[in-house]
């Protein structure tokens, strides 16, 4: 028994030899390599207690950090609907919080913020403050929602393409839409073949499709607490809008249709009705649809709408962006053709080009193609934004891909190629012609009497054409051409300069009177347009071969000698510069009776 005692005590202290090696090594550790060592220690004794599902979804969270595509651990939002509760209202019961800033004062809060009847005394009294004015900076104050000014907050169109209507609350004619045109409760839009953009006093923006109209309900804001209040009614059509995020508890921005109410606060989605039912597609943040019994959150990437009944329907997922393939940037041709991969479960594609940015920049074009597959052209240098989303075939749109545009088209001189320099025509005008460039540049033809062009007599402005006919006749003279290119709406370049002549024949000379007194036979006659000189001949034979009297004269009236008795032949010949050939009257036979 002594022996196997003495084992275990040798044993026991070896160990604690090892163990004060042990510790005696850790001491010699850098003191960073011991941090790290307690701390893994830690995180294997949290693992541990924890149960196996929750490790296996701590695990799949720090796989999904690591940057790898899994993303098997994201679970399903719940998206049952739930019974509807009566709308919130930022004229319910409840209070706005307002902290005091160094300049403020109870005085100066209440005017700002009170609406007519309510006074600095109500808000003393409502926060329980003793002192008024001694209300230290920082001091919160509390005001009940329903004691905040109310003011009009007008919405304002941004940009209109295509047809868009309006219709003025109290009046039943419609009028074209006009940009930065103020909008107000009651007023209606309609849009026909265009789209337009309208901003609202928080920022937030609403896209019009072709054929919808909405109705603005609710336009108003509160003070100066930066909270809003936006109320419409989508009648039909689709709309897409992006709301400002909030930054002040209270603010509302709600959408209603027929069948549905869309209530947000920061986000960004897509609305759709035909009057009947009700389609939601959220993009960004989350979305309140309720029906007239129902409601639930839509988050983004999900799709809703109400049925014929008024239920709501399963919440679905978009479909997602096309990927896009590559795009030369800048692109410094046209036409570009731009490819996206084909999305499973689309039945076709719809792409928008916006100037600028997608949100706030101006709709230039939106068209629906059965692949994803475009092919853009005549576009003027600037920045864009190019978006391709896939459509359901219930018509639910996905996802947008959005793509930065850049166009940078140089400008290219025009190579000439008739009239030649210095050609002449008779009684015609000619056709211009030029070397075709490209597709995407315009050409402006110019043709002038003088050679710095000051004054053309012919100005196409600028065309997608390399040949042009005159719709006018140029007078005789002599001209000058050149054709100017443009392309992405700058970088002018001029053509060499040509010339050319056209000539032609004066107008004949018309008799209108002879008048024969004191021996002198007086003729008039009509005035030639670009005649300079007339010449009036008298000859006693008809062939005009003997000539008995020649004047000339830049006047229309000339006295000839003539005796009574006299019977002679009579004639009147016109002449203009040199690109005009001359021209002769009928011949008239004069005679003076006695």
């Amino acid at each position: 028994m002594k022996t196997i005692q003495n084992k275990k005590n040798i044993q026991n202290e070896n160990y604690a030899k090892r163990s004060a090696d042990v510790n005696r090594a850790s001491v010699r550790l850098p003191r960073s390599l011991s941090a790290s060592l307690v701390f893994l220690l830690i995180f294997v004794t949290i693992l541990a207690a924890l149960p196996t599902d929750a490790l296996a979804d701590t695990l799949r969270i720090a796989r999904a950090d690591s940057g790898q595509n899994d993303r098997s651990y994201l679970r399903k939002p719940d998206l049952r609907p739930r019974p509807v509760k009566p709308p919130s209202s930022v004229n319910s019961t409840g209070d706005w919080e307002y902290r005091l800033r160094p300049s403020d004062s109870i005085w100066s809060v209440a005017n700002d913020y009170l609406k007519p009847g309510k006074s600095w005394v109500d808000l003393v009294r409502h926060n329980h403050i003793s002192a008024p004015g001694k209300t230290a900076p920082g001091t919160l104050l509390q005001i009940p929602f329903n004691w905040l000014k109310v003011q009009p907050a007008p919405a304002l169109t941004v940009s209109i393409t295509g047809e868009v209507l309006i219709k003025k609350s109290q009046e039943t004619r419609w009028k074209p839409l006009l940009p930065k045109q103020h909008l107000r409760v009651g007023d209606t839009i309609k849009t026909v073949n265009g789209s337009v953009l309208i901003r609202f006093a928080d920022q937030s923006v609403l896209r019009l499709d072709k054929n919808t109209k909405v109705v603005f309900n609710r336009l108003s804001q509160f003070g100066k607490s930066g909270m809003t209040d936006t109320g419409l009614r989508l009648e039909k059509g689709r709309v897409s809008t992006k709301v400002a995020p909030v930054k002040v508890n209270g603010s509302r921005y709600e959408i209603s249709t027929p069948s549905a109410v869309a209530a947000v606060r920061g986000t960004e989605f897509r609305l759709h009705t035909n009057g009947r039912q009700t389609d939601l597609e959220v993009v960004e943040g989350t979305v309140n649809l309720s029906s007239p019994s129902e409601t639930v959150d839509i988050p983004a990437g999900y799709t809703i709408g109400t049925s014929g009944s008024g239920k709501l329907s399963t919440a679905a997922r978009l479909l997602p962006p096309p990927s896009v393939r590559q795009i030369p940037s800048p692109v410094t041709r046209l036409p570009v053709t731009i490819t996206w991969n084909e999305v499973n479960g689309a039945q076709k594609y719809q792409y928008s080009l916006y100037k600028g940015s997608q949100h706030d920049g101006n709709l230039i074009l939106r068209r629906m193609t059965p692949t994803p597959r475009i092919t853009l052209n005549h576009l003027n240098n600037g920045a864009y934004t190019l978006t391709m989303r896939a459509i359901t075939g219930s018509g639910i749109h996905g996802m947008d891909q959005v793509q930065p545009l850049r166009i940078k088209i140089p400008a290219i001189t025009a190579t000439l190629i008739s009239p030649v320099d210095g050609e002449q025509f008779n009684d015609t005008s000619p056709v211009f012609r030029w070397k075709p460039i490209t597709s995407n540049v315009q050409a402006r033809l110019q043709v002038a009497v003088s050679e710095d062009f000051s004054e053309p007599v012919i100005d196409s402005g600028y065309i997608y054409q390399h040949n042009r006919s005159l719709d006018t006749t140029l007078k005789p003279g002599h001209y000058y051409w050149r054709v100017l290119t443009r392309a992405g709406g700058e970088g002018i370049t001029s053509s060499e300069v040509r010339t050319f002549a056209i000539s032609g024949s004066l107008e004949k000379p018309k008799i209108i009177s002879i008048d024969y007194k004191n021996g002198n036979a007086t003729v008039s006659w009509e005035a030639v347009t670009a005649a300079e000189s007339y010449t009036v001949q008298l000859s006693s034979s008809h062939s005009f071969g003997t000539i008995l009297q020649e004047k000339t004269t830049n006047e229309t009236s000339l006295p000839l000698k003539m005796k009574p008795g006299m019977s002679c032949y009579l004639r009147i010949r016109a002449t203009g510069s040199r690109y005009y050939r001359p021209s002769t009257s009928d011949i008239t036979r004069v005679s003076w009776a006695h």
